[in-house]
């Protein structure tokens, strides 16, 4: 496992570009940028000409995304922000400014040059009322973006900061098998890629610790119904160190924020079972039960992170565990790169470390549990799994979360680089022809109108 630098850092100032420009050379790159890739031929004679034709597609892909956001942005549509932060309180005066609409998606009431600094402080204090209503005021610090003096390389005009810092860290993973194919969780059309998550203040800031994060994010996204694949291995834990495990996660600021009686009914369950698996199994039914009758989305969250953190932090505890981190720094790359079109980060900034596997990780685990039945959980419940090659996910550009996109083409990259992809048995002409009018199909939306004199 290594550390590389950021990746594609060349897109950022074709992004700015585009932002601080007028309409009319707004237009103007966008048909420059799908014009080249109308040119591509799809000729491909060696991996340099694929790696070509993926990097243009994915870059204009990238632009073309971004514009829309951007587009969002600035005429008072709805557009994504942090889950933790939808649908909080807003006062008679913010309510004028502000709207927040379908799940995870807030808008902007007025043009942006109306908005005031005292607009967007007003809306900042309502974030850390909120954030000590849902126990997790120790874990943001929203005062790093500075309303007055915002960064020059801001993507997003908005004075607003919805990550825990202003430049805020996660970890992804990736794999590529032979067919050149990538794992997907698909939900309401939208393909995000599996076990990523925001890395945390007391995540250790190194490559070993942000390992150590993507291993809990992939068992807490991907293994929902690790308390019955795993049962053996909690009843092989001592029960004392496993209850202190409870305790302590039942003991945080925001399983505090859960109402008494339930928590009690939590703590109870420690005492009720006599094996690990069985007292843990009997909590996940409990939280499931709680978030049945829940209508507070809110809660209903935090009641999901809950299962989730339980089955995985008493986890950390087994053998297994470690055996999994050892095989994910020994057969993992890590590389940077930043995540543009996540306008949750508002007016801050996403970087993402990926780790891109030579054997995925869901396979490894899969052998060691001997079971084919994973389950999504967390944030991807209720997702499904499917599987698309760069060139297919260049096509659903528009349904392709976040960078995730340019994640699939750093690894077909290192895939190609270290002989571990073919290219002439993964090129698709069909696929190619496909991915490319996926964005010249945007080609009528900026070409400029033709005026009839009558």
């Amino acid at each position: 496992m290594s550390s590389q630098l950021q990746l594609f850092s060349d897109i950022e100032p074709m992004l700015l570009q585009y932002k601080n420009t007028d309409a009319l050379k707004r237009r103007e790159i966008l048909l420059d940028a799908i014009t080249a890739v109308q040119k591509l031929s799809g000729e491909i004679s060696s991996k340099d000409d694929a790696k070509g034709h993926y990097k243009l597609l994915s870059y204009t892909a990238t632009l073309i995304s971004y514009a829309d956001v951007l587009n969002r942005i600035e005429n008072q549509k709805f557009f994504e922000i942090l889950l933790d932060f939808y649908n909080m309180d807003l006062n008679a005066k913010l309510s004028d400014w502000f709207e927040f609409g379908p799940l995870g998606q807030m808008r902007l009431k007025k043009p942006l040059p109306e908005y005031t600094p005292e607009i967007w402080e007003k809306f900042r204090t309502a974030q850390k009322e909120h954030l000590g209503k849902t126990g997790k005021e120790g874990t943001f610090n929203l005062d790093q973006l500075d309303i007055n003096h915002p960064p020059v390389n801001q993507l997003y005009p908005i004075q607003i900061q919805m990550f825990r810092k202003l430049f805020n860290e996660a970890v992804d993973k990736i794999s590529v098998d032979a067919k050149g194919q990538i794992r997907f969780a698909k939900r309401h059309g939208l393909y995000q890629l599996p076990g990523g998550g925001m890395v945390e203040a007391s995540d250790a800031g190194t490559v070993e610790g942000w390992a150590y994060k993507m291993l809990q994010e992939h068992l807490e996204e991907e293994h929902a119904n690790l308390f019955i694949k795993a049962a053996p291995l909690y009843n092989q834990l001592d029960k004392i160190l496993f209850n202190q495990r409870l305790l302590k996660i039942f003991n945080s600021p925001q399983t505090k924020t859960l109402s008494n009686d339930f928590q009690k009914i939590l703590k109870n369950r420690i005492n009720v079972e006599d094996t690990n698996a069985k007292c843990l199994h009997g909590i996940i039914n409990a939280i499931d039960e709680q978030k049945e009758n829940e209508k507070n989305e809110h809660i209903r969250k935090s009641l999901s992170e809950l299962r989730a953190q339980i089955q995985v932090q008493t986890f950390e505890l087994t053998p297994l565990f470690a055996e999994a981190f050892v095989y994910t720094k020994e057969n993992s790359k890590c590389m940077d790169i930043k995540q543009y079109l996540d306008s949750r980060a508002a007016g801050g900034f996403q970087i993402s470390h990926v780790f891109i596997f030579s054997y995925p990780l869901e396979e490894w685990f899969r052998e060691k549990f001997n079971s084919p039945n994973d389950e999504l959980g967390d944030d991807l419940s209720g997702s499904k799994i499917e599987r698309l090659t760069l060139l297919q996910s260049i096509a659903q550009f528009k349904n392709i979360k976040y960078s995730h996109l340019l994640i699939g083409l750093a690894a077909y990259n290192e895939a190609l680089d270290n002989g571990l992809l073919d290219i002439s048995a993964v090129w698709n002409n069909y696929q190619f022809d496909a991915a490319r009018n996926a964005i010249i199909s945007m080609l009528p939306i900026f070409e400029p109108r033709q005026q009839v004199i009558g």
